[in-house]
C-alpha cells in the first residue's frame, strides 16, 4: 500500500508539474503574440501620430499666408469688376468702335485677375455668406493628407507648401518621415507575406514552381480586390467618380504614381483615406516583391538555358545530342528545387555537358536469321 501511495504521489506530482510547464509554456506563447502585436501596432500608431503632428504643422506654418493671399485676390478681383462696370455705364455716349475697344480692355484685365484668384485656390463667384478664408486649402485634415503624401511619396501636387518656413519644415519633416514610413510599410508588407506561406493540404504535392505561380496569382488577385473596394468606397464618398475612376486613383496612388489629376476632394475623410493609403501600399510592396521574385527565378532559369546551348554549341553536339539536352533541360527546369543558386545552375549545366561528352559504348548488332520451311 506503502508503495501504491508512492506511485500514486510521484504520478500526481508529475503530473503538476507537467500542466504547470504546459501554462508556462502557453503563457510564453500568448506573451509573444501580444508583443508582436504590440510591437507593429506601436510602429503603426507612431507613424500616424508622426504624420498628423506633421500637418497640424504644415497648417500653422501655410495656412496664415494662404489666407492673406486669398483675401488679397478677392479685393483685386472685385476692384477690377467694378472698375469693369463703372468704365462701361461711362462709355454708352462713345462711338461703338470706341465702346468696343475699351470694353475688350477692361474685360481683358478682368479676366486676367479672375484667373490669377484661381490659381490661387479662389472659386469666382463666392457664394454669398462665405469668406475668402473658408476657401482655404490648408485646413486641418489637408494638411494631415498632405503630410501622409510626403511620407508615402505620393506627391499628388494638389497641394504645396510656398512659405519658406513650409518648405524647410517639408525637407526636415521628409528626412525623418520616409525612413519611419518604409519601415512601416516593410512591417505591414511582411504581415501580408506571412499570409502567402501555407497552401491548402491538397496541393502539398504540387511542385514547388506551381506553389511559387499559385503564391503570386493569389497575391495580384487579392490585391485587385482591395483596389476595388477602395474604388467602390470612393465612388461613394466622392459622389462625383466613376467606379473606373475611383479604381485609377486608387492604383495610382498604391503604385505611388500619383499623377495628382484626381484627388480626394472632401476633407471630413481624408484620415480614412490615409489610412486605406498606408495598408495598400504595405500590400502592393509585398506583392510586387513576390512577382519579383519569379521573374528572378525564371530569368535564372533562362540564363542557364542559354549557357548550356552556349557550350554545346562549342563542343560541336550533334542533332542527337541537342535534342537529348532539350529533354533533361525541361526536367531541370521544372524540378522541384528551384531555389538553386546560379553557382548550382552552372554545376548543374556541365553536369549534362559532361554526361553527353562521353563516348557512347557500342551496342552489339543484332544478327537477324530466318529460317523458311517449305514442303518442297
Amino acid at each position: 500500500v506503502e508503495l501504491f501511495s508512492d506511485d500514486v504521489r510521484s504520478a500526481v506530482v508529475m503530473g503538476i508539474e507537467t500542466e504547470t510547464l504546459l501554462d508556462t509554456k502557453t503563457d510564453r506563447s500568448w506573451r509573444k503574440r501580444l508583443t508582436n502585436f504590440l510591437g507593429h501596432t506601436g510602429l503603426f500608431l507612431l507613424l500616424i501620430a508622426y504624420t498628423v503632428f506633421g500637418g497640424l504643422v504644415f497648417k500653422a506654418l501655410e495656412h496664415p499666408t494662404e489666407v492673406a493671399t486669398l483675401k488679397e485676390h478677392d479685393a483685386r478681383v472685385k476692384q477690377h469688376r467694378a472698375v469693369f462696370l463703372e468704365r462701361v455705364s461711362r462709355s454708352r455716349r462713345a462711338s461703338e468702335q470706341e465702346f468696343l475697344r475699351l470694353l475688350e480692355q477692361q474685360l481683358n484685365k478682368y479676366e486676367s485677375a479672375v484667373q490669377d484668384a484661381a490659381r490661387g485656390g479662389l472659386l469666382v463667384p463666392i457664394t454669398e455668406g462665405r469668406q475668402p478664408a473658408d476657401l482655404a486649402r490648408w485646413n486641418n485634415l489637408q494638411a494631415i493628407f498632405f503630410a501622409s503624401t510626403v511620407l508615402t511619396t505620393i506627391g499628388y501636387g494638389n497641394i504645396v507648401p510656398v512659405t519658406t518656413g513650409g518648405r524647410t519644415f517639408c525637407l526636415l519633416y521628409a528626412l525623418i518621415g520616409i525612413p519611419l514610413c518604409v519601415s512601416v510599410i516593410a512591417d505591414l508588407g511582411s504581415l501580408v507575406a506571412n499570409r502567402f506561406t501555407g497552401l491548402p493540404s491538397w496541393l502539398e504535392k504540387v511542385s514547388t514552381t506551381v506553389k511559387s505561380l499559385l503564391s503570386a496569382l493569389v497575391a495580384l488577385l487579392l490585391l485587385l480586390l482591395y483596389i476595388s473596394v477602395g474604388a467602390l468606397l470612393f465612388m461613394i464618398l466622392e459622389g462625383e467618380w466613376s467606379f473606373f475612376e475611383s479604381f485609377y486613383f486608387c492604383f495610382i496612388t498604391m503604385t505611388t504614381i500619383g499623377f495628382g489629376d484626381l484627388v480626394p476632394q472632401k476633407p471630413e475623410y481624408m484620415l480614412l483615406c490615409t489610412v486605406y493609403i498606408l495598408i495598400g501600399l504595405g500590400m502592393t510592396s509585398t506583392i510586387i516583391e513576390i512577382v519579383r521574385n519569379e521573374y528572378a527565378k525564371s530569368w535564372k532559369r533562362i540564363q542557364a538555358l542559354a549557357e548550356a546551348l552556349r557550350k554545346l554549341a562549342e563542343a560541336g553536339g550533334s542533332a542527337t545530342e541537342i535534342a537529348s539536352l532539350q529533354n533533361e533541360f525541361i526536367q531541370r527546369i521544372t524540378m522541384t528545387d528551384s531555389n538553386k543558386s546560379p553557382k548550382q545552375w552552372e554545376n548543374a549545366v556541365d553536369t549534362i555537358v559532361r554526361n553527353m561528352s562521353k563516348p557512347k559504348l557500342k551496342e552489339p548488332k543484332i544478327v537477324q536469321i530466318i529460317i523458311y520451311e517449305t514442303s518442297v
